[in-house]
């Protein structure tokens, strides 16, 4: 139910408890004005009485359990039961006064008599009609309206022994079951027993039909709270792949600097050798081309050593890295849901690394994690064909 409406109700239920408790008091105590009788004898004698302090009850718990609604708890449906009981047995009150005693034995003046008639015949059984209308929780079955049988009964099962014994007199003249007619009373009576039963069922039905538009409202959000708890575990795999995606890049950064070719720092020249020193001419001698057979070992040119250097170190990193992470193929699968979601996931991924609402956008993400972290990817057509 909603919190204006279950507000309101609360309100409704504080009026209904001052009615019913200022009729009550001023009905026993007489302090501003009420019958001659004793309190004892208006509290057992008078089913006006009676069935007003029972909704004053109610109402009381009522209030409660709104309360403990609105702080978070479940609806009690035995507060709801019981008011049901208060509020038909105030309605019959209501409807006896209107349809017979003021019409017919007493007058019109039981209806609008402000001390104590105007407030238990009126006012606190259309408050407490109102109320039990506009809360609508907990939902209530067709088979209560047999409870509300029970104020008529309880009331009966008192008065009519005293009445036929002559304790007490029949306050409402069709309760003379010392009567030569008493047939008359229990025909009275059985009627009181049946529209109580009736009451209480349309009580019932209007009672429900807020509380079966609640109950639609809730229905319609239920799948859309359970999409909501499915998507949190795919949302916290898909984060855990956005994390891990990175990391393979920035392991490979070092490696591809590494591999760059170093600048061949030049050695330095030979010294070249010592002229010899001149021989005579009568003795000519191979001597001289000795020194040259010396500087050929040691060559000027550095460019068969830059050779190796010069050859990219990464051509190994790249081949494990076409082959997929780690020495892993990985295959990637591009399919659509029942969602109508595109997920892509591993092949033997039991979850989607992550959801897209259109084709084209899984295959450019799944593009960009074969370019960095190697691998294949297949597209599935939307009956799971395996388009590529």
């Amino acid at each position: 139910m909603k919190k204006g409406r279950m507000i309101t109700s609360i309100i409704l239920n504080l009026l209904t408890i001052g009615a019913a408790v200022f009729g009550i008091l001023n009905a026993m105590f007489a302090f501003v004005g009420g019958i001659t009788a004793t309190p004892i004898d208006k509290l057992v004698q008078y089913f006006t009485v009676d069935s007003n302090a029972l909704l004053a009850f109610a109402s009381l718990l009522a209030i409660i359990a709104e309360i403990a609604v609105l702080a978070g708890k479940k609806s009690c449906r035995f507060v709801g039961v019981l008011r049901l009981i208060a509020t038909t047995a105030t309605t019959v009150t209501l409807i006896v006064v209107v349809a017979y005693l003021a019409p017919f034995v007493s007058g019109w003046k039981i209806v609008y008599d402000w001390p104590v008639d105007l407030w238990l015949h009126v006012v606190a059984p259309v408050l407490g009609i109102i109320s039990f209308i506009v809360d609508n929780e907990p939902k209530l079955h067709g088979a209560f309206a047999f409870l509300g049988l029970l104020p008529v009964a309880a009331y009966g099962a008192v008065m009519i022994p005293l009445i036929t014994m002559g304790f007490v007199t029949d306050p409402y003249g069709f309760l003379a079951f010392n009567a030569e007619q008493w047939y008359i009373s229990a025909a009275w009576y059985g009627g009181l027993g049946v529209g109580s039963f009736i009451i209480a069922l349309l009580l019932i039905a209007f009672h429900n039909i807020g509380a079966t538009k609640a109950g639609a409202v809730a229905a319609a959000k239920e799948p859309e709270a359970k999409a909501e708890e499915e998507k949190q575990p795919e949302q916290e795999s898909v984060n855990e792949a956005v994390e891990a995606a990175p990391v393979a890049p920035v392991e490979e950064a070092p490696v591809a600097e590494e591999a760059k070719p170093q600048p061949v720092q030049e050695q330095p020249k030979p010294e070249p050798a010592p002229e010899p020193k001149p021989q005579p001419k009568l003795e000519p001698k191979p001597v001289q081309q000795e020194p040259k057979k010396e500087e050929k070992p040691q060559p000027e040119n550095p460019a068969p050593k830059a050779a190796p250097l010069s050859r990219p170190v990464a051509v190994p990193q790249q081949k494990a890295h076409a082959n997929g992470y780690k020495g892993k193929a990985r295959a990637y699968h591009i399919s659509k849901q029942p969602s109508g979601k595109w997920q892509v996931k591993l092949a033997n991924g039991e979850r989607a690394i992550r959801l897209f609402d259109t084709q084209a956008e899984a295959i450019a993400f799944t593009k960009g994690l074969v370019e960095s972290q190697g691998g294949s990817y297949r597209i599935h057509s939307v009956k799971g064909k395996i388009r590529k």
